[in-house]
């Protein structure tokens, strides 16, 4: 028996700090993630550009070259059984335009409105982590990031541990895509195991 899962997920990053996060937790987890910044993060995505981003082709066209690379399956130009997340840092736009964001009206224009997941930290994921606890070095942003999830080892318990001390702060609401991994890693998990003691019986 296999559980269903999403053969992808997408994640617009808004800059250097989300990029080296979900790099981190994709490779702690072994999630099928893709993450898209602007040169490698170092040109911050903000929240009012999105709008334009999903509705005008910029996004249409990265998931045309993601179908190639990654075989993500389009109908219609809508990715099948994927879900995208945005991350964006709250203190680089107006708060109109935040509550758009928040509660989604901003991709209304978007055929991919549906599947869009909008993720803040106020005002910055940076002071989201230290108001958890966790130390960010700014001059050594990666090794501070990577501390949250050490090593490769598809172990769980470092994004079950952040997703608890996200959910009790107003500032963020990270644990809706750390809840979405952890599912997903479960998920993995289980279907690996279950192929490979099948795999065990057949050889009997």
């Amino acid at each position: 028996m296999r559980i269903a899962r999403f053969a992808h997920t997408i994640v617009i990053l808004h800059g250097a700090s989300e990029k080296i996060l979900c790099e981190s937790m994709r490779a702690n987890l072994r999630l099928p993630m893709h993450l898209i910044s602007e040169r490698g993060g170092s040109k911050p995505i903000q929240i009012d550009k999105l709008g334009d981003y999903f509705a005008k082709g910029a996004f249409s066209r990265r998931l045309d070259q993601l179908s190639k690379e990654q075989k993500i399956q389009l109908v219609d130009g809508i990715p099948m059984n994927t879900k995208v997340f945005t991350i964006m840092d709250t203190d680089d736009c107006k708060e109109h335009t935040l509550k758009r964001y928040k509660d989604g009206s901003l991709f209304s224009k978007s055929p991919f409105s549906k599947i869009i997941t909008p993720i803040f930290n106020s005002p910055n994921l940076d002071s989201v982590m230290e108001e958890m606890g966790y130390l960010i070095d700014q001059r050594q942003k990666r090794k501070s990031y990577e501390r949250i999830f050490p090593g490769e080892n598809g172990d769980i318990v470092a994004a079950k541990k952040l997703r608890d001390n996200v959910s009790v702060l107003n500032s963020t609401n990270l644990n809706i895509l750390l809840d979405h991994c952890i599912d997903e890693a479960r998920k993995n998990s289980f279907n690996i195991s279950n192929k490979s003691t099948g795999n065990k019986h057949n050889k009997k």
